[in-house]
C-alpha cells in the first residue's frame, strides 16, 4: 500500500558501484522508493583468515593477522519510518505531493486515517 521492492537489477547492481549486492531489494513504489536510503541498512559482515586450501587458520594465527575486533561488524539495520496523516485537510493530492506514492494508494490511505470521509 505505500510501496513495494523487488530485487536490484544487473544494470543497478552495476550502475550502484558497491551500494547493492546480489540479492538486494530495493525500494520502487511510494515511500519504499522515496525514502529508500534512510531505510536501506547496511549488511554486516565476518572476516576469516583462511590458509591456501581454504581452510580457517588457527586463532593466534588469525589474531596475529587481523585483530579481534575487526573481524566483526554487525550492520546497522535501516531507519524506522513514521508516517503522520493526521494533517486536519489533509487529502489524497496532499499524500501524492509529499509522500510519491500513487493517488490510489493516498486514496487508500486516507480511508484509513479517516474511515467516515468519502474519497
Amino acid at each position: 500500500m505505500v510501496g513495494y521492492l523487488s530485487e536490484v537489477t544487473q544494470r543497478e547492481f552495476e550502475a550502484g558501484k558497491g551500494a547493492y549486492r546480489r540479492g538486494d531489494f530495493i525500494g520502487r513504489r511510494g515511500l519504499e522508493r522515496v525514502f529508500e536510503s534512510e531505510l536501506r541498512g547496511t549488511d554486516g559482515r565476518v572476516r576469516l583468515v583462511v590458509d591456501s586450501k581454504q581452510r580457517e587458520v588457527d586463532e593466534p594465527t588469525a589474531a596475529a593477522l587481523i585483530p579481534p575486533e575487526e573481524r566483526f561488524d554487525p550492520g546497522r539495520p535501516g531507519n524506522d519510518l513514521a508516517l503522520k496523516l493526521a494533517q486536519h485537510g489533509a487529502d489524497g493530492e496532499d499524500i501524492v505531493s509529499a509522500t510519491g506514492v500513487t493517488r490510489h494508494e493516498a486514496q487508500l490511505l486516507t480511508r484509513l486515517h479517516n474511515p467516515e470521509r468519502k474519497q
